[in-house]
């Protein structure tokens, strides 16, 4: 695949993403965990900047497990990191390895169906990535480009309009953790920003069931999303996942805020009997 096929995402924009990653995968909220909003069915139920291979041998340096993957060669690296998505056949996962040699020996482990990776490098036919585990771990491995798109293939939806886009930038994948704390009357766990997101208008959330212990149609159904400025939870809308499979929910705030948390709650007959990915991506702010 042609290197020069790469969205223009800048450096900065990746210092800043990925510049927390070292938080814990459950945290301490901070935050009032309490509904100021919403139906109480709900809680029950960039910058251009210098390119180069050290810089993105610093992003591969900043993953969990990168001591455990083949470092690309210098000249494998690409100037500037670029978005794809894990394109699986099946529409589970994709395997990730920790060789550009990609056979049973060198299985590192599985990334989602639909989740975003982070392409630092090539060499043969792979591309070494970056990638939120499900834990809100960030890894690093090495992937069959066939096994990469573009575009994105989950299913999308929308709670409210962007009433203008002045003034308005996208400031890239905030950086996440999972709560200690459970929802406020519930035993489901929260998306908390590892830093505030200021003067936030909009973001999407990146959600996918990924196991269940429960039957299909028992964990299927309504998730309704609340987010949190620190004084407490604000319901949002929900969104139908009538459907298991990765799936964007684009949401536009009615005003600028300081964004801390995201939570959403399924409304179904086994609302604990399934587990869950999430974190957030695109974030807009003024």
């Amino acid at each position: 695949m042609n290197k020069h096929r790469k969205q223009l995402l800048s450096l900065l924009l990746a210092l800043l993403l990925f510049a927390s990653l070292s938080v814990p995968a459950l945290a301490a909220s901070g935050i009032n965990n309490q509904i100021k909003s919403g139906p109480a069915s709900g809680a029950s139920s960039g910058a251009s900047s210098s390119n180069s291979s050290s810089s993105m041998r610093s992003l591969f340096n900043k993953a969990s497990n990168h001591s455990k993957v083949k470092t690309p060669n210098n000249d494998d690296y690409f100037s500037d990191y670029f978005t794809m998505y894990a394109d699986a056949p099946a529409g589970h996962s994709i395997k990730a390895f920790d060789h550009w040699v990609t056979d049973t020996n060198s299985l590192l482990g599985y990334i989602y169906h639909g989740s975003r990776v982070y392409v630092l490098a090539e060499h043969g036919d792979s591309y070494c990535v970056l990638y939120y585990t499900e834990s809100n771990k960030l890894n690093v491995a090495w992937v069959p480009i066939e096994r990469l798109r573009f575009d994105y293939p989950g299913r999308v939806f929308r709670l409210g309009s962007q009433s203008s886009s002045s003034g308005v930038a996208n400031v890239g994948d905030p950086g996440v953790a999972w709560s200690k704390d459970n929802f406020v009357g519930t035993k489901t766990k929260y998306t908390l920003l590892t830093d505030p997101l200021e003067n936030c208008v909009g973001f999407t959330l990146d959600y996918q069931l990924v196991t269940k212990s429960a039957s299909q149609n028992e964990v299927l159904g309504p998730r309704a999303v609340y987010i949190n400025d620190g004084s407490g939870w604000e319901y949002i809308g929900s969104f139908d996942y009538d459907a298991q499979g990765p799936c964007h929910v684009e949401i536009y705030l009615t005003r600028p805020m300081n964004l801390m948390a995201v939570a959403t709650v399924a409304d179904c007959d086994a609302p604990y009997g399934f587990t869950y990915r999430q974190s957030l991506i695109d974030a807009l702010a003024k």
